[in-house]
């Protein structure tokens, strides 16, 4: 029989799970609010538009040969999880309530923005190393700009 040290480390990693997750999820939801909808939708949050205009030009050639290739492999995740919050309000809308099924929606949610968020953590890592030193202060600069809505990002 599992102790109260084991409970309280049990409780614990199952908080900081879910505390992840809602970064996470808020992260890839950022993405998704900041995603051009066009009919060619290119991947990105808006910095990185703020960001290429203010790039010399070698950064500029940089950054859309890296967003030529990143680009897809974002927008195929964000549209997983666009698909996959589908799915669970579906789940959630259906009669009788099914808890298993709405269970296992959630849980694809959930791994389908934990698959966003790797891929705009990774885009954001290769944007930094394809960039020069200059290029990266850009970067940083840009990325700590004021919200519209709020204050400084932290």
């Amino acid at each position: 029989m599992p102790g109260p040290k084991t409970r309280y480390l049990a409780v614990a990693l199952v908080l900081s799970v879910a505390v992840n997750l809602l970064l996470g999820g808020l992260a890839a939801g950022h993405w998704l609010r900041a995603h051009d909808h066009g009919d060619r939708h290119r991947g990105g949050p808006h910095f990185l538009e703020r960001l290429e205009s203010k790039l010399d030009g070698k950064d500029r050639q940089a950054l859309d040969r890296l967003q030529a290739v990143r680009d897809p492999v974002v927008d195929e995740r964000i549209d997983a999880l666009r698909a996959a919050r589908r799915d669970f309000q579906a789940a959630l809308a259906a009669e009788p309530f099914d808890r298993a099924t709405v269970a296992a929606a959630q849980a694809e949610m959930r791994a389908r923005s934990l698959a966003a968020q790797q891929a705009i953590h990774e885009t954001m890592l290769d944007v930094m190393e394809v960039l020069s030193p200059e290029g990266r202060e850009l970067y940083r600069e840009t990325m700590t700009r004021p919200r519209r809505h709020g204050g400084p990002r932290p």
